[in-house]
């Protein structure tokens, strides 16, 4: 089925096994990766260090803790105590790995 990453070997020999052939490869579009908040929410814009200090916890972009609260992040009122809730892919999609890379430092 449609991919955002390239095989994997295993997973060549695998459909090679299966069908007695390599698998082709054919670009039919391009991933777009994007950070959505709530449509209720102020926020205007994230860094790429906000944005690893709240998906990770080595926080190699620079910021000196966790971003756990909108108000970490300038949100102030009803908002600044509100827990930020964190939904992504899981780690054995290419799109994780993509943004595992340029996000995540």
């Amino acid at each position: 089925g449609p991919m955002s990453r390239a095989m994997k070997s295993k997973e060549v020999d695998a459909f090679e096994k299966k069908f007695g052939y390599k698998p082709g490869r054919i670009r039919v579009a391009v991933d777009a990766l994007a950070v959505f908040t709530n449509k209720d929410n102020p926020l205007k814009c994230m860094s790429l260090p906000q944005v690893d200090a709240i998906f990770s916890k080595t926080r190699k972009g620079g910021m000196r803790s966790d971003v756990a609260t909108w108000g970490q992040l300038g949100l102030k009122g009803m908002w600044a105590s509100k827990p930020i809730s964190v939904y992504g892919r899981n780690s054995a999609s290419g799109t994780y790995g993509y943004f595992k890379k340029v996000a995540l430092y």
